[in-house]
């Protein structure tokens, strides 16, 4: 089976631990026709790119030689539930009992022989990772389980010493272990499972009208144009616009905005929203992949295959860690039974706790299980994170680079002050105003027309309409020449309009609407520098910053301006740039972290590393929150993890911890660390 072009995903059986998945990721980047290859351990699935032509058979044999196997991700499967995931540990350890309860009674042949059925069949997985990473010299977590409870058989099964066996300590060391593991799946599922359910909620088929008939048909049959029906209570499916009914629409799933919006004939609706009150028709305007549900999960998703350097260089400790503990563990037996002259038995023991005590799963598990927890924290606010890297990038962050129209601004003008004659009324000013800006699509042209439909003022139909870009636009309403211009008042933050009707001049004056309080800026600038580089007028971005205390503010700048500024900048600082239009992709790009805005292009939102679905710059402190808490769990993680091994092995060392208990101990390490990890983060 060959595959072009794409991006293959794999689900993987067999992984025990991250250590398996590093391996796997290894394996698959030596293959020449891979480009990149991510395997997820929480996630059991291997995310491989391509630009050639690649089998997918040759990528699932390389796999089964690594000792792990594989199949092409075809959609989510039934997941288990979790008094079945506990049914195999929970037969083992009781078990595991039973030949401990044969061994103290005197029947140590059927104890033995039920001991190694335990450790061979329920600790089969252990044993053959162990085995095929081995044979490629590789070490991982696996190697230590299962050398650990293979030496409790054979030495159980050779003659060294008659009547003493620890076969039941192998049995152990798999139970226990199967629990932890099993308590780990759990937790892990628990923690990106919102997402999928979410997914899964999205409607597969949709109710479509054509020539007045309402009939359903598969999601990814809707095309662009084609009219829909949305009845109360179900889930938007598909972007589009709403041409008939008015409804309340709950976009929170979406957005992270807890308060329902009101939704008319004209506006958007987003994929993944849920219509609260009427029926509604929509006209879809992007397919169903393009959807905004959709490209959020996929961003998500992609999300969730990137690592920060912190987990690679836990990988790479994990790597050297593993072949140094048995080489620990076989240097502790060497030493008691050698110098020290202690019993064979007693020597193997004390060496086998060495290997079940140090295996460092729970250091494996440190930092995914939290970065999971973010990311979904993160998405219930309306943020998105585009990879795991940008939280640990953010903690870096000392300096915030603004650009202004449509970030720091809504680029919605709302008018300050008409004037007015005794001939023509502010009203009556403002009507003829809007009757002619409602042929243009400038911004201005927008807000004017939106604050006279809003005060209710009539707008005419107007004629002879000519609009010259940069400059202003003229017509006929009513048999009234109108001709509005731009008037240049370099000295005021304010932009004026001056407008003529027939003789007579008058003046609109506009202010931009802030995207923010000023206290949110006040919040940001106690911890990071603030700077704004805009290209709107140098004079009125110097006027704007005074107004929000931002002492830093350059405008007049191309594109290529704002690039070499940052570049400027990071010479000193650590810079994450907020943007939001298509000019600011080339600075979003360059800074250490872009944050594109819920108002940005899709140009933009591409070529930031964080998108905002919503909200205003009150969503810069949220980030910066989840980002701080989220590594301050990492580090307590890694702490515990740490600390266990430190405090462990030297105790196992000296014969302090028999087999079965370290295995205990080992399991209640992961566990500590996965209940650490899934409790809930503070925004």
């Amino acid at each position: 089976m060959n595959q072009t072009n794409n991006t293959i995903t794999l689900d993987i059986d067999g992984m025990t631990c991250t250590a398996c998945a590093v391996r796997i990721e290894r394996v698959l980047n030596k293959n020449n026709e891979v480009e990149k290859a991510n395997v997820n351990f929480p996630l059991k699935q291997a995310e491989i790119e391509s630009s050639e032509t690649i089998d997918i058979e040759d990528l699932i044999q390389e796999i089964y030689k690594a000792g792990y196997s594989a199949k092409v991700h075809i959609g989510e499967e039934e997941k288990e539930t979790k008094h079945t995931k506990f049914l195999i540990p929970t037969i083992s350890l009781l078990l595991t009992i039973g030949v401990s309860t044969l061994m103290s009674r005197g029947y140590e042949t059927p104890a033995n022989l039920l001991g190694l059925l335990i450790i061979i069949f329920f600790g089969h997985k252990f044993h053959f990772s162990s085995f095929k990473n081995i044979k490629n010299l590789n070490f991982n977590m696996d190697s230590l389980i299962s050398i650990g409870s293979l030496s409790s058989a054979i030495v159980s099964f050779l003659p060294l010493s008659e009547g003493v066996s620890f076969i039941d300590t192998g049995g152990y060391i798999i139970s226990f272990l199967l629990i932890g593991k099993t308590v780990e799946e759990i937790s892990i599922q628990k923690s990106i499972s919102i997402s999928d359910a979410i997914n899964k909620s999205i409607p597969k088929k949709v109710r479509s009208v054509r020539d007045g008939e309402e009939i359903f048909l598969d999601n990814e049959a809707i095309s662009i144009g084609e009219l829909i029906k949305i009845l109360p209570g179900e889930m938007i499916p598909i972007d589009g616009e709403i041409i008939e009914g008015s409804t309340i629409i709950d976009e929170s799933i979406v957005t992270g905005e807890s308060i329902p919006i009101e939704k008319n004939p004209g506006d958007h609706t987003m994929s993944g929203s849920i219509n609260l009150s009427n029926s509604i028709l929509i006209e879809v305007n992007k397919v169903a992949d393009d959807s905004t549900f959709h490209q959020i999960a996929k961003m998500v998703k992609e999300a969730q295959f990137s690592k920060p350097l912190i987990q690679n260089s836990i990988d790479n400790l994990t790597a050297l860690f593993v072949p140094g503990i048995i080489f620990v563990a076989f240097l502790t037996f060497i030493s008691r039974f050698f110098f020290l002259e202690e019993d064979l038995i007693y020597a193997i023991s004390v060496g086998i706790s060495v290997l079940v005590v140090a295996c460092p799963c729970a250091l494996g598990l440190a930092t995914p299980l939290v970065l999971y927890k973010s990311s979904i924290l993160a998405n219930t606010n309306g943020i998105v994170f585009k990879g795991y890297d940008i939280l640990e990038r953010l903690n870096q962050i000392n300096a915030l680079v603004f650009d202004k129209t449509g970030t720091l601004t809504t680029g919605i003008f709302k008018i300050k002050k008409i004037s007015y004659s005794p001939n023509l009324s502010r009203e009556q000013v403002l009507s003829y105003t809007a009757s002619i800006e409602q042929y243009s699509n400038h911004p201005i042209a927008r807000s004017i027309l939106l604050e006279a439909e809003e005060l209710g003022v009539p707008i005419h139909q107007a004629k002879d309409i000519l609009e010259t870009p940069g400059k202003g636009i003229e017509g006929s309403v009513l048999n009234k020449k109108i001709q509005i211009i731009k008037y240049l008042n370099l000295e005021s933050i304010e932009t004026t309009l001056q407008i003529s009707i027939g003789e007579e001049k008058f003046l609109i004056e506009l202010e931009e609407e802030l995207n923010t309080e000023g206290y949110v800026v006040e919040d940001l600038s106690s911890k990071f520098k603030l700077s704004i580089l805009s290209g709107d007028n140098d004079i009125k971005t110097g006027e704007f910053a005074k107004l929000l205390k931002i002492d830093d503010a350059i405008g007049d700048l191309s594109p290529k301006d704002k690039v070499k500024k940052i570049i400027d900048l990071q010479k000193n600082f650590k810079i994450a740039y907020v943007g939001d239009g298509v000019n600011d992709a080339p600075s979003l790009k360059q800074a250490d972290v872009g944050i594109a805005t819920s108002s940005s292009t899709e140009f933009a939102r591409s070529a930031g590393d964080i998108v905002l679905l919503s909200g205003d710059l009150n969503k810069i402190n949220t980030i910066f929150t989840i980002s701080k808490n989220s590594f301050k769990r990492i580090k307590q993680n890694l702490f515990f993890a740490f600390i266990y091994n430190i405090s462990m092995i030297p105790m196992a060392t000296l014969g302090k911890i028999e087999p079965k208990y370290a295995a205990i101990a080992m399991a209640l390490s992961s566990i500590s660390v996965v209940l650490n990890s899934i409790r809930e983060i503070k925004t």
